[in-house]
Parts: structure tokens; C-alpha cells; sequence
């Protein structure tokens, strides 16, 4: 194996390409994550981001494209021989073993001695806030506990790159919520390098430094998660980060009112929504406002990118969430905060919205989502 110290990342994954019969699954993806981040590939199911983590753990090997680990090339590398642990989605702790000699099993294929192997068990297991169930059988833990047990696991053997896939999925709500704060924490304790395999937007968003969005075996945007949020590169992300009202342009209109001195003139709705200065419109482009964007006002307020008449509103907590109709029937979604003044169901109402807040988007170049693939999530 030979180091590149010329390449800082913690991983460096170049032209990974993959295909399974005629279905290409990663096509030429690269992705880099930085020593000590934690990043996460976020994408549907089917969209070869499972494939890109087995590549890198060592589990599958791609037909093209090399992998790097802290600048050593382990592309041909097996699994065991490469600095990472994988958590699976379900944990798969040894029902027969204790807490302890579950997390002290990964330890005894490397001669560790005896009591090197129950140091390291004791500090893993405070590390995940475990220790007092090291005598427990896994049949008497929460789900949650479970897989703080597997992580404890992958972390006795301190890789140098911590690999999860789909860590939370097997969990319910509430413990989801709590395990995305204890993954963050721990990872910023233990300052290793986690990669990490979602399709919960929330999860991703909440836990990650940065995140890779992925389509059809693609990386299509890679930021962070206000970067994703507030400036999506393409329709897709625009669509599976957030919620988000995209209209389709027919023409601009001169408006010198307007920062940018235009408007757009959107096919589905007749808003006219004022553009942020120098937006190209490239043919075919669309226009994105998210909810929290738009500003519910009077129906004749001068500046107004249309009218609407509320259909529906509903409470979310912090916010009030209402559904609104043009006239010729599009629906779009706003939210306005809770506890000020909210419209009720058949009000007309203005549509308004700050030039810095619509985003404009390139054409799509292919269709969003996609089918799983048989036998899997890869």
C-alpha cells in the first residue's frame, strides 16, 4: 500500500464507478472528507450510496476508481487490513456474549493482551455511556442501547475511520432524536473521522459537518447543511432537502422595484417573483421559495408576487403551516410563526417574497428519485 502525503483527507474516494448486471450504480462519484469531520452520503434508497460505504470499508470492490485512507491507496486492500470499522443498521451484537466480551471480540483476532483487552473494553464502553451493563446479555437492552453496544465495538479497535450505515433507521422516533445528539457528541470527543450512510434528511442535517447528496449513483451537491439548504445546486437536492415551491418560468418582466430589475413570470401560478441580480435563466430553469419564505399580506399590497386563498392551515409548533391556492389552482405552501396573525381557511390573501430569498435552478438533467434495487438498499 502505498501513502500519498501529499493528500490530506481522512478519505479520499476518486472515480468510484460500479455496476451490478447492466445497472450502473456509482458513476465516477469523488468525494473527499477531512480528518476528524463527520460526513455523511444522504440520498433515496437506491441511490448507491450503501455501495460507496461497502467500497470504502473494503466490503465490495469497484470496477473502477481508487480509494485512499489518510493518504495510503487501499483500494485492493481487504477489509481487515484497512484502518475502518462498519456499524451496521441493526448492531448484530452475539446473543450468547455479555456487554463486555461482545465489545472485547473485535479485539481477539489482534493478540491483544489480557488486560490491554479489558482497558480498552472499560474505556469504549464509558466512551458510549455503557459501563454499568458491561455484565448485561443483549436481549435485556433498548434498541438504543443496542447500538451505542455496536459502536463501542467498532471504537475498542480505534479506527481511524468510523463507518455507519444507516445507524438509527432500526430505532423509533424518540430514540432517533436522542442517538443523533450522542453520535455528534461522541464524535466530537473521540475527534475520529465518521462517514456516515442515511436517507433521513433530518438525521444527516442535524449530525454532519458536511453531506454528500446522491442520485442515480451521482453526488450531486456537497456542503454543508445550510449550504444545501439555502443554495441547492439542482433541482433534486432543491426538492429532497427541505420543503421547497418550485414554478416553472415562462418569461421576465422589467420591474425596477426590484433589486435585480426583474421578475419571473412563472407558467403555474401567474406569480411574478422578483429575481435575485444577475440570475441567469437558462432554458428550462426553474424557480424555487421555500415555505418560510413567503410572506402571507394583504391581497392588494404593492410589491406582491401574487394572490391566493387559503385552503387549509395547520399548527407544527413553532410555526403554522398554510396551503394556499392561485387562481388557476396551483398549490403552494407557506409558514407563518405561531402565535401571530394567521389567515383562515377561504381568505384572499397577497404572496410576497425578498429577491434574496428564490433561488434560481439549472434544468433538470434527469428524473429525481429512482426504483431500489432488487435484493437491497444499495
Amino acid at each position: 500500500m502505498n501513502a500519498s502525503p501529499s493528500d490530506p483527507a481522512a478519505v479520499h474516494a476518486d472515480g468510484l464507478t460500479r455496476s451490478f448486471g447492466s445497472r450502473r450504480v456509482l458513476d465516477d462519484i469523488e468525494l473527499r472528507v477531512a480528518p476528524g469531520e463527520f460526513f455523511s452520503l444522504l440520498g433515496p434508497s437506491g441511490c448507491g450510496k450503501t455501495t460507496a460505504l461497502r467500497i470504502i470499508a473494503g466490503l465490495e470492490q469497484a470496477d473502477e476508481g481508487r480509494v485512499r485512507i489518510e493518504g495510503v491507496d487501499v483500494t485492493h486492500a481487504p477489509a481487515h487490513r484497512r484502518p475502518t470499522n462498519l456499524v451496521f443498521q441493526q448492531g448484530a451484537l452475539f446473543p450468547h456474549m455479555d456487554v463486555a466480551r461482545n465489545v472485547a471480540f473485535g479485539l481477539s483476532t489482534e493478540r491483544t493482551g489480557r488486560k490491554e483487552t479489558a482497558d480498552r473494553v472499560a474505556e469504549a464502553l464509558d466512551v458510549v455511556g455503557m459501563s454499568a451493563f458491561a455484565r448485561r446479555a443483549p436481549s435485556t437492552l433498548s434498541g438504543g442501547q443496542r447500538q451505542r453496544v455496536a459502536i463501542a465495538r467498532a471504537l475498542v479497535k480505534r479506527p481511524r475511520v468510523l463507518l455507519l450505515d444507516e445507524p438509527l433507521s432500526a430505532l423509533d422516533l424518540s430514540l432517533q432524536l436522542q442517538m443523533r445528539r450522542e453520535l455528534r457528541s461522541l464524535q466530537r470527543r473521540t475527534g475520529t473521522t465518521f462517514v456516515c450512510v442515511t436517507h433521513n434528511q433530518a438525521e444527516a442535517m442535524e449530525m454532519s459537518d458536511r453531506i454528500a447528496v446522491m442520485a442515480h449513483g451521482r453526488i450531486e451537491q456537497t456542503g454543508t447543511a445550510e449550504d444545501l439548504y439555502r443554495a441547492p445546486a439542482s433541482r433534486f437536492v432543491a426538492e429532497f432537502i427541505g420543503e421547497n415551491n418550485l414554478f416553472e418560468i415562462t418569461g421576465t418582466q422589467d420591474d425596477p422595484a426590484v433589486r435585480g430589475g426583474r421578475r419571473a413570470v412563472t407558467a403555474d401560478g401567474g406569480l411574478g417573483l422578483p429575481l435575485p441580480a444577475g440570475a441567469c435563466l437558462a432554458p428550462g430553469a426553474v424557480v424555487a421559495v421555500r415555505p418560510e419564505s413567503f410572506r402571507i399580506t394583504a391581497p392588494d399590497e404593492a410589491g406582491a408576487a401574487g394572490r391566493a386563498v387559503v385552503r387549509s392551515t395547520g399548527f407544527l409548533g413553532a410555526l403554522v403551516r398554510v396551503v394556499l391556492a392561485t387562481p388557476d389552482g396551483r398549490e403552494i405552501l407557506a409558514d407563518t410563526r405561531a402565535g401571530g396573525a394567521t389567515p383562515t381557511v377561504g381568505d384572499h390573501v397577497g404572496l410576497a417574497v425578498s429577491a434574496a430569498d428564490v433561488t434560481v435552478l439549472p434544468p433538470a438533467t434527469r428524473p429525481a428519485g429512482g426504483p431500489a434495487l432488487a435484493g437491497g438498499e444499495r
